[in-house]
């Protein structure tokens, strides 16, 4: 599958959380886990099963922490958390996550003719992407219990490809 963009998301477009807690110096953690939770969870379909941010982090302007987000299936991330100004507000940047559900139903949507059927394809919950790596998705082709491996690589332009078996 050549071409689709749009498959990677920065998570930061705009998200200025105020996460001081009531004293003002130090980030409310359970606050940036609610936060960072529902927005990876709303910018791409990811199955987030928990986030832990540090508790009692002392905030300073320009300072930075992070989070450690846990996908469903077990698959974790590291996100780095800046705080942009002296209320504790914060930037949360997460650059390339794949954007599950869209590249699953993409995949599944090219799949289909070849298998005559319906298709499902599972990717992992949480995945950073890396131009050149691979990641391994699952599919099955609807009424069977046949799985194939797919094998999704992003390149540098973040231009998604996929080929079946690997």
């Amino acid at each position: 599958m050549a071409g689709p963009r749009g498959l990677l998301v920065l998570v930061a477009a705009g998200l200025a959380l105020g996460l001081a807690d009531c004293g003002g110096s130090t980030i409310d953690g359970a606050k940036a886990e609610r936060q960072l939770k529902d927005e990876i969870t709303s910018k791409i379909g990811a199955r987030v099963d928990s986030v832990s941010c540090p508790r009692d982090e002392p905030w300073r302007k320009a300072g930075h922490f992070t989070c450690r987000v846990k996908g469903a299936d077990g698959t974790g991330i590291d996100a780095a958390v800046d705080v942009i100004d002296d209320k504790g507000n914060v930037h949360v940047h997460v650059r390339g996550l794949l954007r599950n559900r869209d590249i699953e139903a993409r995949v599944a949507a090219r799949l289909a003719p070849r298998a005559g059927s319906r298709v499902t394809v599972h990717c992992p919950d949480v995945v950073l992407v890396v131009p050149g790596h691979e990641i391994r998705c699952q599919a099955t082709r609807a009424g069977s219990s046949d799985r194939a491996t797919i094998v999704l690589s992003v390149d540098a332009s973040g231009q998604a490809s996929f080929k079946i078996g690997g």
